[in-house]
C-alpha cells in the first residue's frame, strides 16, 4: 500500500479523535485505502448504563443498515460478546472465528448479513476504560475479495492507532460530547427522517424530511406537531404511534415495535411509510434516554424492502426476496443476485409466504402490489 495513503489514513485517525475532523471523514480514509470494502465503522458504548454514545460508519454504507442493527440485530450478533472478551487491539477475523458454513441457520447472518450480502468482517477493541469501550471494524461484502493477511496487517495497524489516538485525546473526551448519536445517523440518509413522541411533536429531523415538511402538500407542521394533510392520516398516524407506545419496554420485536402506514391518497402524493418504536432499553439510547418513533418515508418505488420488512414484519433478508420479487426476479435471479443459495432463498421465501398469509408466489406478488397501492 502507498506510504502517502497510509500516513494519511493515520494523521486522520488521530485528528478525528482529538475532534479536529469528523469521525465520518476518517472513516472514509481507511474505506478507500482498504477498497474494496462495503464499510468501516466505529461504535462507543457507556459501559456504566449501555447507551450507545457514538455510532460512525463510512459514508458508503446504507444508513438504514445500521438503524436496523442498533433497532435489533446487535443483540443477535455473536460478534459482540467475543469482541468483548478480547484485549484491546487484539484483531478479529469473523471467517475464523465465525465461518458463515458453520453459522448458515444463525439469525444474524440468515436474516441480517444476507440481506446487504455481507461475507466478513475484521473487528477489535479500539479503547477500554472504566466508562467506555469503542469497537471498530471493516466488513466486505460477498462479491469482493475475502480479507488477506495483508489486510489484516494494516487494519490492526490501524485498530493500535486508534488505540494509541484514544488515549491521548485525554480519555475519548470527544466521544463523550458526541451527543444522540442516532440523531447524527439520520442526518445521513437520502429519505426522509423524522423523530417523534408520543404526542407527534417533532424532535428532530434530516435534510430530506425538511424539504418534504417545506413543500406542505402531504406533512406540515402546527405548533411544533407534525401533521398530514388529510385528517384521517393524521388520525391513523395517532393511532398507529399510539399502539406502539403502549407497549411496555423489553416487549420484544416484531410487529408491535414496528408497521407501515400509507398516507395520502386523491389529489395528495401518497407516501409509503414506516414508524418503528425506540426503545431506550433496546436500542441502546441512541435515539435519547426516553421512548419516541422513527417515522421514514420510504422510496417512490413498489420495490422498497425497508417498507415491506414494517408491514409485514419481514427480517431484512426476508424484505429483499419479497422486493426482488415485486421487481420480477425468480428465486433462482435472487439466489444469484445476492449470492445466496437457491435453498437458502426458498426458505426465506416460505417465511414471506407464512408472514403474509399468501399460499403462493403470484398471489404473493399480487398481496404485495396491492399493499403498496402500485
Amino acid at each position: 500500500m502507498d506510504t502517502n495513503v497510509v500516513d494519511d489514513v493515520i494523521a486522520g485517525i488521530y485528528e478525528a479523535a482529538a475532534g479536529l475532523m469528523p469521525w465520518s471523514q476518517c472513516l472514509a480514509r481507511l474505506h478507500d485505502a482498504m477498497a474494496p470494502v462495503f464499510a468501516v465503522q466505529l461504535l462507543v458504548t457507556d459501559r456504566r448504563n449501555g447507551q450507545l454514545r457514538l455510532a460512525e460508519t463510512s459514508p458508503a454504507c446504507p444508513v438504514e443498515m445500521l438503524l436496523e442493527y442498533l433497532r435489533e440485530w446487535h443483540r443477535l450478533s455473536p460478534h459482540v460478546p467475543h469482541l468483548a472478551a478480547l484485549p484491546v487491539g487484539e484483531l478479529m477475523n469473523s471467517a475464523r472465528q465465525f465461518p458463515l458454513a458453520q453459522y448458515a441457520d444463525h439469525p444474524f447472518y440468515r436474516d441480517f448479513w444476507s440481506a446487504y450480502d455481507v461475507a466478513g468482517m475484521l473487528g477489535g477493541k479500539a479503547a477500554q476504560d472504566e466508562q467506555q469501550v469503542a469497537v471498530f471494524g471493516v466488513v466486505r461484502t460477498v462479491d469482493q475479495p475475502v480479507f488477506s493477511a495483508s489486510d489484516e496487517a494494516f487494519f490492526q495497524r490501524c485498530l493500535r492507532h486508534l488505540s494509541m489516538a484514544l488515549r491521548i485525546a485525554a480519555s475519548m473526551l470527544p466521544l463523550r460530547s458526541a451527543g444522540i448519536v442516532g440523531l447524527g445517523l439520520m442526518q445521513g440518509s437520502p429519505r426522509p427522517m423524522m423523530l417523534l413522541d408520543k404526542e407527534l411533536r417533532l424532535m428532530a429531523t434530516n435534510a430530506a424530511a425538511d424539504a418534504l415538511l417545506a413543500r406542505k402538500d402531504s406533512l406540515h407542521l402546527s405548533r411544533g406537531h407534525l401533521h398530514c394533510a388529510l385528517p384521517e392520516d393524521s388520525s391513523r398516524l395517532g393511532r398507529a404511534l399510539a399502539q406502539l407506545a403502549a407497549q411496555p419496554a423489553g416487549a420484544g420485536d416484531g410487529p408491535h415495535q414496528r408497521t407501515a402506514l400509507r398516507l395520502g391518497g386523491g389529489s395528495v402524493q401518497p407516501l409509503l411509510c414506516s414508524l418503528w418504536h425506540l426503545q431506550p432499553e433496546q436500542t441502546q439510547g441512541a435515539f435519547g434516554p426516553l421512548p419516541a418513533a422513527l417515522l421514514t418515508v420510504n422510496a417512490d418505488t413498489p420495490v422498497d424492502a425497508l417498507w415491506l420488512g414494517a408491514m409485514f414484519d419481514l427480517t431484512p433478508a426476508e424484505a429483499t426476496v419479497a422486493a426482488a420479487l415485486m421487481s420480477g426476479l425468480d428465486v433462482k435471479q435472487i439466489a444469484q443476485a445476492h449470492r445466496r443459495s437457491v435453498h437458502t432463498v426458498r426458505s426465506q421465501l416460505r417465511a414471506v409466504l407464512q408472514k403474509t398469509g399468501a399460499r403462493r408466489q403470484v398471489d404473493l406478488v399480487q398481496l404485495l402490489l396491492r399493499a403498496s397501492s402500485m
